[in-house]
Order: structure tokens, then C-alpha cells, then sequence
């Protein structure tokens, strides 16, 4: 029988969706590689053909593995023919509750809005704060020093909403119309204490941001501090829930990005926490996509990856979680570095 800490947490979207498009399913599975796949029928201009997810809980110095504080969401409305993905990553003693709650209550009322089909920016963020104000009145959550990113990606015809909170990532790869080329474009910014943005509001509020050195005399991230107290360290300047850092100026705002879609050259798009990017940069991660010819091997081949560098850098890994969208543009088999052609007929 699997322990707590060997368990996933992954909500997905139920492949006999009914006809309002929120029949979805909750399954928690031992840690191995886990993934659901969807297919999309292609109707235009949609520009989804196939997304999956996968999630790893992180291993320890001495090779136990980790609670997987990580969470993944993707939820398919076909009444709207909307497609819903995303990740959360949770920290502190907390952290894979606050995640879970967050995406179990994204997937229970991002499409009940009212205003999820006319406004789903508005809708993001009233559900959100709804639930991190539902989460720091649970009597067994404790928020005060833990807390979750979450990046979540809306696909509606060919419009991607993303929203951000936190140093999860969106990545989209888009073929060079000259030179063939499949790039990365980055769809999110990384919340981080070192933005200058981020550094000037923390500061502002009277938080404190330094570098702490390890024993062995490395620098580690910048991390954010009380005005008094050398706690919690905080590596990143935007987070949900966090209520004693929130004072110091970390906030959990969500930032907004959008990106229309090109179905003849947006090849694929990858929602991933930052487990995956410790190591494997948007390059590398498009590369890795690209080449495979179904996302489910795609999303396994970036963790295997990820994981594989982690190890042979520090002898231990962080969860990590990734989701795969092909787009109209990838061709099975194709190489970033190689023009493809759509041979089909």
C-alpha cells in the first residue's frame, strides 16, 4: 500500500466528459511517472491537438522520496471549448495541502463563474481569492509559513490566457517562419525576489532580501526576510497564501499574460513547475517537446530529464511537474534545430 508520501495529487479531465463539460475525475496514485492524456477533436480554430500531464515527487539526499507538494489541474469545457491547464507547487510544512485545496477548488468552480465564458481573467482571480480565503480558515491548514505558486493557462480558440503567481513557468515553442526553427518564448515571468519590480515593492514594505551561504560555501537564491527576524526565506516574491511573508511584501497577486496563437507555427506549450526549470532551460524543454511524437512521452521524457540533471547535480531532486500541449504546428518527429514539413495530405 502506497504511504501519504509516495501519493500524487492530480486533477484531471474525465475523458466521458458530459455535456456540460465538468465531469471530471480525482485520483491519487503512487509516485511513479503519472499521466492523462486527451485528444482533441481539431476544430477550428482550436489549436490543441493532444495534452497530457505528469508529476514526480522529489527524492532526498538519501534517496527517500519526498511528499509531492506539486499538483496539476486540466479541465476540458467542451461547451465553451475551452481547455484549462495548470500547475501548483507548494512549500513549507503545509504546502501539498494548500495545493491540493487550490487546485481541487479550481476544478469545482473556474467554470461554474458566472463570468468564467465572458471575463475568465476576472474569474481566475475572484476564484482564487476565494479559495486562499477559504484555505486560511481551515482549521487543518496552517498558512502562516506555507503556501503555493500556481500557474494556470486558459486555451480558448486561439487566444492563451495565462496567469502567474509564483516561479512556476508557461513556455511556448514557435517555428521560426525564416530559418525553421523551433524557439522558446517565455509567457511568463518568473516571481523572484531579484526582479527589480518584485525587489523595489518587498523593500518598500519593509521586508528584507539577502543570500544565504551553505556550509560548503555556496550562495544559494535570493531569499525574502522579516524586517526583524531572520524568517521564513522565501524564494520568490509572489505566493498564495504565505501570511506572515505577506506582510513583508510578498503578495499573491496574479499576473496576467496573453498570447494569440499561430496554428501554423505555435508548436507546443509546456506548463511545468519549477522543478523542471532548475535545470532544463526553455530551450532544452522545447527541444525535449518537440521531438517526441505524443505529449504523454513528451512530459515523461522532461521529467526523466530534469530529474536525471538534478541528481548528477545535487544528489537529490524537487518535485516535479509537467504538462504537454501539442499545437497545430508540431509535426511528429520534428527537431527544433531542423525545418519539418506537414506531409499529410
Amino acid at each position: 500500500m502506497a504511504e501519504n508520501s509516495e501519493e500524487l495529487h492530480i486533477v484531471s479531465d474525465s475523458s466521458n466528459s458530459t455535456t456540460n463539460g465538468r465531469a471530471c475525475k480525482r485520483k491519487r496514485e503512487e509516485n511513479k511517472h503519472t499521466t492523462r492524456e486527451k485528444i482533441v477533436t481539431p476544430v477550428e480554430p482550436f489549436p490543441v491537438k493532444s495534452y497530457s500531464g505528469n508529476s514526480i515527487a522529489g527524492i532526498g539526499t538519501g534517496g527517500e522520496k519526498k511528499v509531492n507538494q506539486d499538483c496539476l489541474l486540466m479541465l476540458e469545457d467542451p461547451q465553451s471549448r475551452t481547455l484549462v491547464l495548470a500547475c501548483c507547487d507548494g512549500h513549507g510544512s503545509y504546502g501539498h495541502h494548500i495545493s491540493r485545496f487550490l487546485t481541487d477548488g479550481l476544478n469545482d468552480c473556474l467554470l461554474k463563474h458566472e463570468k468564467f465564458l465572458s471575463d475568465p481573467q476576472t474569474a481566475i482571480q475572484e476564484v482564487v481569492q476565494d479559495i486562499e480565503f477559504a484555505a486560511r480558515c481551515r482549521s487543518d491548514i496552517d498558512t502562516r509559513f506555507s503556501g503555493t505558486t500556481l500557474c494556470i493557462v486558459v486555451i480558448r480558440g486561439n487566444l492563451i490566457l495565462v496567469g502567474n503567481v509564483g516561479d512556476s513557468r508557461v513556455v511556448i515553442g514557435v517555428r521560426d517562419t525564416k530559418t525553421a526553427k523551433i524557439l522558446p518564448k517565455n509567457l511568463t515571468v518568473d516571481h523572484t525576489p531579484d526582479n527589480p519590480d518584485e525587489f523595489k515593492r518587498i523593500c518598500t514594505s519593509g521586508g528584507r532580501i539577502y543570500r544565504v551561504v551553505s556550509g560548503s560555501g555556496v550562495w544559494g537564491p535570493s531569499r525574502v526576510w522579516l524586517s526583524n527576524i531572520d524568517a521564513p526565506g522565501l524564494g520568490m516574491s509572489r505566493s498564495i497564501c504565505d501570511d506572515i511573508i505577506h506582510t513583508a511584501g510578498v503578495v499573491s497577486t496574479i499576473e496576467f499574460f496573453t498570447h494569440t496563437c499561430d496554428v501554423e507555427n505555435d508548436c507546443v506549450l509546456i506548463v511545468a513547475t519549477d522543478g523542471l526549470w532548475e535545470f532544463v532551460d526553455s530551450q532544452d524543454a522545447v527541444d525535449i517537446a518537440v521531438a517526441c511524437s505524443e505529449p504523454s512521452v513528451a512530459s515523461t521524457n522532461l521529467l526523466t530529464e530534469a530529474r536525471r540533471r538534478y541528481l548528477e547535480s545535487e544528489n537529490a531532486s524537487d518535485d516535479i511537474t509537467a504538462c504537454v500541449a501539442f499545437l497545430g504546428g508540431h509535426r511528429s518527429g520534428c527537431s527544433s534545430t531542423s525545418s519539418c514539413t506537414d506531409n499529410s495530405d
